[in-house]
């Protein structure tokens, strides 16, 4: 198996199954993101749900925003999503 037909095999395991996940018509994603401090986190994930929704494969489902990290720099976040995967 290559590495690009690996990447495109999504699958859950639990203790007794593999559900392959590759059937499902969307897949999830994360988009993480850094921000400095004094970065208003309500402009910046309105700017980064724009950028989302011009990419064509990108449900028009809204995505979930995270903060996910706060670091010495910078607030780490992130922006799940699905999207239609393609070839």
């Amino acid at each position: 198996m290559t590495i690009s037909a690996a990447a495109d095999v999504l699958a859950q395991s639990s203790e007794d199954s593999i559900i392959d996940l590759t059937s499902k018509p969307l897949r999830r994603s994360e988009l993480e993101v850094g921000v400095a401090y004094d970065t208003n986190l309500q402009t910046a994930a309105e700017c980064l749900i724009e950028a989302l929704r011009r990419v064509e494969r990108v449900s028009a489902e809204p995505p979930a925003t995270l903060a996910r990290q706060l670091s010495r720099w910078r607030v780490g976040s992130g922006l799940l999503h699905r999207f239609k995967p393609g070839s």
